[in-house]
């Protein structure tokens, strides 16, 4: 046999003349050898060389080998390099230069011989080892080479279990290739094929390394075993791993195994009897198998990261045998693609176990298809992030037939479905979490569609948050048997477009917990499940449901009061606030000014800005209650430096009040209305929502007192003024005969015999009347909110109207109903002998008494701001400037009124309550009849007053 080994070039190589001849027989180891003339005997170390016919024992292999014939030589015989071994080692020297074998012509290896390319330094260099020719045994090593954009190609040739070793090989710069390519010349009949073992270890860097094996022409009646063909991958890092095999010849064996590999892509392409494909510990972006006529087929895949796995197997035998283990691997897609025999008879098995698929796309997770009398075995999968244009993102099991399909223990989320097209199969569906799946046409979860199913069984999935047109949650086509129990149903809003979430072909159990969204009603027929909200005028709160064979939530509510129906969520009137009752229906109250939103709004949204609770009465956690306003202001907002000018308040009215000036009472209007705001405590709930001040964290009781501190701190104020002044004058006893009375004949200033000026004790009563007066309207106003309570059916008591949160009960109001008794019943009458000694005065006709005036200012305006029965404002608001009388009227009907506010609103307590808003309506009336009346008499009076009277007809003729 002749053998051949060469390296070519991509560039133009000129081949010269030989350097040195090489005579084994007559040349000479000599000074100055080498030329034809005078041969050398042994080739040394020479690069280029012509060799004579003879034998010769290499070590290291020149650059140029070509025959040279003697002088007068017609021999045909051959150069024998006995138990040759070629070491390539530090053969190139030279960098940017691409070098070449020629080729050894008419040279012969014997069996065991070893081609070795070890430790060199390839840079931009193409080595092409061509027709490396063994009889037995031969190896073909490719060790510890530097390859800088550099290629190794090595074509072996070898009859019996060659062996080949790629190892600790280094790619560096641009992209390398290390390809070996083994053929057979010739087989013949009982001989056995080499089995041959690659191992490819440990090489790296930006590279790629192809195996390939083609087998030659063979006797076709050859009946002995055809050998087989191993490679192992172990601990490689590089861009790409390629291996091609074919051999067509009856129990042929390949296997390919890798272990701890990081390679871009791996492609494994199969063309045999036997197929045995495992892969471990290895991170893998691609892997693609591919076969062709298999009868026996077995993989292994375990604790791998394969971002992208691709089978497609070509099964040629109706009795083959195929398994498959995929477990515990960290993948993106993978697609299983088999094309077999309609009938067959042998084993298919695929088991798929504690995996995980994460971010794969749009495409499925796993995908299966044309298997046919298989068993798929889906087990405890955790599947994310996948996203298919129709359904079945995560596992996608197609075009399958009389198979049993089992999915148990998985997890598939987020875009991730099961969608199954199957024939004459049993389809096991168990223990699946499917959760967030979308679909673009149907079946959000579960899609089982198919011809002459045999069984179909559903249980114990949980099916969350799934999304599809039609059957957000699973849509199952006909079977013989269907069986669907034991599943938790949770539906996402708005799931789908027609309502629907189960759908079934077939009626099935209504042993399923189905939770319909809130507002969402559930519908159930023979065919399935659906979530559909209310229409017309009517609503739903809660949510439907189906729970252990019982139903809950499937009928809609009429809308009540002050509630817009029209849309899926009812919305409440402007300024009303709704809430949920205990039995699902809405009832909505009147709410306090500026507290809800004062537009249509949802109703379970009420609350003006920084508003929340029941009522709308407190507000948010960053935001704090205004003092002078119904707004809650942001805290950042807050300043306590406001609590200053409140503590000095008092001083600053009672220094202003004990300096008024004597002047009539019209004068001072301007001056008692800003005293009455700045000291009057009108309870602050009035104004928009937006504007006021805040001082820090307080409720709405802590409010409303703190209110009463400017005046009931001036009161006191004035009343030791007012007793100090007192025992001053007592002690020193300036005058004896000096009477001081309260007020004087205006009923506004107190006059000395001997001065015109006011004296200091007069004013301190002036100032501690006024004082007084005042903080009656404020805790008037402040009561009447504080004892404003109504009933809101989920409350187990009373709460405060404006101040929902805050419940009808406690020491304070033991404390409030204490300070109203000693204050609010006592005063009327305290009014009543102030007019009585005012009477007794001497006083002029048109003076009404400016302090009662002033504080029926400020009682009037605080009255209507505690927004209790709309019909008590109308009234009272209308009482502000009528006479002396009405108000005494007024007073008494307030005073009792907010007594009976405390006792039980029996039909007797009812009555007087009326009496005391009718008893003033009616006086009022009354007045103000007479009033009208007088007034048309004197408009009556003035006209015929002005009105000439006409002269008789003979007074006119006179004059």
């Amino acid at each position: 046999m002749r053998a051949h080994s060469g390296l070519l070039l991509s560039l133009i190589f000129v081949v010269l003349a030989c350097d040195v001849y090489v005579d084994p027989l007559d040349g000479g180891d000599t000074a100055g050898c080498g030329a034809e003339e005078t041969p050398c005997k042994t080739i040394a170390s020479f690069t280029s060389v012509c060799l004579a016919v003879g034998n010769y024992t290499l070590e290291t292999v020149p650059l140029n080998i070509t025959k040279w014939k003697r002088i007068n030589d017609t021999s045909n015989e051959e150069v024998s390099c006995g138990s040759l071994t070629k070491n390539l080692k530090k053969l190139l020297d030279s960098v940017d230069i691409l070098h070449t074998y020629e080729r050894w012509d008419d040279t012969k290896e014997v069996n065991g011989s070893s081609f070795v390319l070890s430790n060199n330094t390839l840079i931009n260099s193409v080595i092409q080892l061509g027709d490396l020719h063994t009889d037995l045994f031969g190896r073909l090593k490719i060790h510890q080479n530097l390859l800088r954009g550099s290629s190794i190609t090595a074509d072996f040739i070898s009859k019996v279990n060659p062996n080949i070793e790629i190892v600790k090989n280094q790619f560096v710069g641009r992209e390398g290739l290390i390809r070996t390519s083994f053929n057979t010349e010739m087989i013949t009949d009982n001989e056995d094929v080499m089995s041959t073992d690659i191992s490819v270890m440990s090489n790296s860097g930006n590279g790629s390394i192809l195996l390939q094996r083609e087998i030659g022409p063979m006797t076709a009646q050859s009946t002995s075993p055809q050998g087989s063909f191993s490679i192992s991958m172990w601990k490689n890092n590089v861009n790409r791993l390629s291996v091609q095999y074919e051999h067509k010849k009856e129990r042929s064996f390949a296997s390919v195994s890798l272990f701890l590999n990081i390679v871009r892509e791996v492609t494994v392409s199969l063309n045999c009897h036997q197929v045995n494909l495992d892969v471990y510990f290895s991170q893998l972006s691609l892997l693609s198998f591919e076969g062709t006529n298999i009868v026996y087929w077995t993989s292994d895949m375990l604790s791998n990261q394969i971002h992208r796995l691709v089978y497609s197997i070509g099964l040629s035998s109706t009795s083959a045998f195929s398994q498959m283990f995929l477990n515990k691997n960290d993948l993106q897609t993978v697609s299983l693609d088999f094309q077999m025999p309609r009938q067959t008879g042998g084993t298919f098995a695929i088991d798929i176990k504690e995996n995980r698929w994460t971010e794969g796309g749009n495409t499925s997770a796993l995908s299966i298809e044309g298997t046919n009398a298989a068993t798929i075995n889906v087990t405890n999968n955790n599947i994310t992030g996948q996203y298919f244009s129709s359904s079945g993102g995560g596992i996608r099991i197609h075009y399958v037939r009389a198979s049993d399909i089992i999915i148990s223990h998985n997890r598939a989320l987020t875009g991730a479905g099961i969608s199954i097209l199957s024939s004459t199969s049993n389809i096991t569906i168990q223990s699946n979490e499917l959760n967030n799946n979308v679909a673009s046409i149907s079946s959000g979860a579960l899609n089982i569609l198919g011809d002459q199913v045999r069984s179909i069984t559903v249980t114990q999935c949980t099916m969350d948050k799934n999304f599809a047109p039609h059957a957000s949650a699973f849509d199952i086509a006909y079977a013989d048997l269907v069986q669907i129990h034991d599943n938790i149903i949770l539906v996402n809003d708005s799931a789908s477009m027609d309502d629907t979430v189960a759908v079934s072909m077939k009626q099935f159990s209504l042993q399923n917990s189905v939770y319909c969204p809130t507002q969402l009603r559930l519908e159930l027929n023979t065919s399935g499940y659906s979530c559909a909200p209310c229409m017309g005028d009517s609503y739903i709160l809660g949510t439907g449901q189906l729970h252990d064979g019982e139903t809950k939530d499937t009928q809609c509510q009429p809308c009540s009061a002050h509630l817009d129906c029209s849309e899926r969520i009812p919305k409440g009137d402007a300024n009303y606030w709704c809430t949920e009752l205990s039995d699902h229906k809405i009832k909505c109250y009147d709410c306090p000014d500026g507290y809800c939103k004062e537009r249509a709004h949802p109703w379970d949204d009420n609350c003006a800005a920084g508003r929340t609770g029941k009522l709308c009465g407190e507000c948010d956690a960053d935001h704090r209650l205004s003092i002078l306003s119904s707004a809650c202001i942001h805290k950042d907002r807050c300043m306590r430096g406001f609590i200053t000018p409140i503590i000095l308040a008092p001083f600053v009215y009672f220094v202003i009040f004990s300096l008024l000036p004597v002047v009539k009472p019209n004068h001072l209007r301007g001056m008692k209305g800003l005293l009455a705001f700045a000291a009057s405590p009108g309870g602050g709930d009035g104004g928009p929502t937006g504007w006021g001040i805040c001082i820090g964290e307080l409720d709405y009781v802590q409010r409303q007192l703190m209110m009463l501190y400017i005046p009931v701190a001036t009161v006191i104020i004035f009343a030791i003024a007012f007793a100090g002044a007192g025992l001053y004058y007592r002690l020193q006893k300036k005058e004896e005969d000096v009477h001081f009375p309260l007020l004087d004949d205006d009923a506004n200033e107190v006059y000395v015999e001997k001065t015109i000026k006011r004296s200091i004790y007069s004013r301190f009563g002036v100032g501690l009347v006024t004082a007084y007066l005042l903080v009656y309207g404020g805790i008037t106003s402040i009561c009447l909110k504080l004892l404003f309570c109504i009933e809101i059916e989920e409350s187990d008591t009373p709460v405060l109207y404006n101040a929902g949160t805050i419940k009808c009960s406690g020491p304070w109001r033991i404390v409030l109903i204490v300070a109203s008794a000693t204050v609010l019943l006592p005063s009327p009458f305290i009014i009543l002998l102030i007019r009585e000694e005012r009477t007794d005065m001497q006083r002029h006709t048109d003076d009404t008494g400016w302090l009662l005036s002033s504080w029926l200012q400020v009682l009037g305006e605080s009255i209507p701001d505690t927004e209790t029965d709309d019909l008590h404002c109308i009234c009272f608001w209308r009482l502000l400037q009528l006479e002396e009388i009405l108000e005494t009227v007024y007073l008494i009907s307030l005073t009792i009124l907010t007594t009976l506010g405390e006792v039980n609103q029996t039909v007797g307590i009812l009555v007087i309550e009326i009496l005391c808003i009718a008893i003033p309506l009616g006086l009022l009336s009354g007045i103000l009849l007479r009033k009208a009346v007088l007034l048309g008499k004197r408009k009556i009076a003035k006209w015929r007053s002005e009105t000439p009277k006409e002269q008789p007809d003979y007074l006119a003729m006179i004059n």
